[in-house]
C-alpha cells in the first residue's frame, strides 16, 4: 500500500471464500476438504501474477493483494479466479461436483487507506455476493480431479 501510495499507482484486495466447503468436508471427510483446498491455493497461485500475493486466512478463505489491477481489468480477472476455481472436482457420493467461490473486492484507495479497511471492506462484498447466490450460480465444465 505503501508503494501504491508513493507511486499514485492501486492495488486490490480480494477477498475468496469457497461456497459450501463445509459440504466437501461433511461427505467427503477431512482428508479431502484439505486436498481440495491444496488444490485452489495452487490453482489461484498458478492465475495470479509472480508479484501478486495469496495467503489462506483460515478454513477456507484466501486474501490476494493484486497491485495494479482495478477498473476495467478487474473483473475480467475475477471471473478468470472463478473459472479457474470451477474446473476442480471433488467427489460428491458417485459423482463429482464442481467448486465455485464467492470473491469480493476492495481498491486503495477509494475503498480505504488501511489494511483493515481494504480487507473488512473486500469480507463484506464477498458476503454480499454469498447473500445473492454466489458467482452466479454457475458450475464449468470440470476437468481436473483433486
Amino acid at each position: 500500500m505503501e508503494r501504491a501510495y508513493r507511486d499514485g499507482t492501486t492495488l486490490t484486495v480480494l477477498f475468496l471464500d469457497l461456497d459450501q466447503f463445509k459440504s466437501v468436508n461433511d461427505t467427503c471427510g477431512h482428508v479431502v476438504g484439505d486436498r481440495l483446498l491444496v488444490a485452489v491455493a495452487h490453482t489461484l497461485q498458478s492465475h495470479l501474477r509472480g508479484y501478486d500475493f495469496l495467503a489462506r486466512m483460515g478454513g477456507d478463505e484466501f486474501l490476494a493483494i493484486l497491485p495494479g489491477i482495478r477498473g476495467e481489468s478487474l473483473p475480467s480477472k475475477i471471473q478468470l479466479l472463478e473459472e479457474a476455481v470451477a474446473e476442480i472436482q471433488t467427489p460428491a457420493g458417485d459423482a463429482a461436483a464442481g467448486v465455485t467461490v464467492s470473491i469480493g473486492a476492495a481498491c486503495y484507495p477509494e475503498d480505504g487507506c488501511s489494511t483493515d479497511e481494504l480487507i473488512f471492506c473486500s469480507d463484506q462484498r464477498m458476503y454480499a455476493q454469498k447473500r445473492a447466490g454466489g458467482p452466479g450460480g454457475r458450475l464449468l465444465a470440470c476437468s481436473a480431479k483433486i
